[in-house]
């Protein structure tokens, strides 16, 4: 095999680390995602495990294949290398066949969101859970208001 530019293998190995975080930091937010539902009563919450475990998913095949490509560049394996390339292009297949619908869709996300929480109105009906987790958001906004204010 060529020798390979040493500069080259080194970014790569870089880019593939930043990206081995990148999942990490995914993992993370699920983790802090499902700590924050479970105190604020968000248990029964629709959709709730689904959308968790896809955050999982996501972080745990990010550093996956962040972990692929960085052996694979460190150590210039030659399959490592060709198996980095075959997820990459599955990955972003799979990014296009989700992101063009989801672009189609979005100017119509906002009445799909505004018939959903219109659901759960009156608060003072619906269950505990929901109300925990709606006062939950209001402080968050008064919080982000009050920054925004500030500064």
């Amino acid at each position: 095999m060529a020798q390979i530019n040493i500069c080259l293998k080194r970014i790569f190995t870089v880019f593939n680390i930043f990206f081995m975080v990148v999942g990490a930091v995914v993992i993370v937010l699920a983790l802090w995602c499902q700590f924050f539902m479970d105190n604020r009563g968000g248990h029964n919450l629709e959709g709730r495990f689904t959308q968790l475990f896809f955050l999982y998913m996501v972080g745990c095949i990010t550093m996956m294949i962040a972990v692929l490509g960085a052996y694979g560049a460190h150590k210039e394996s030659k399959v490592a290398l060709i198996m980095f390339l075959v997820f990459m292009v599955i990955g972003s297949l799979l990014m296009l066949i989700i992101g063009i619908p989801a672009a189609i869709i979005h100017p119509q996300l906002k009445g799909i969101m505004e018939k959903t929480f219109s659901g759960f109105v009156p608060l003072d009906k619906s269950s505990e859970d929901v109300r925990n987790m709606a006062e939950g958001i209001q402080e968050k906004v008064r919080y982000s208001n009050s920054l925004a204010a500030i500064s």
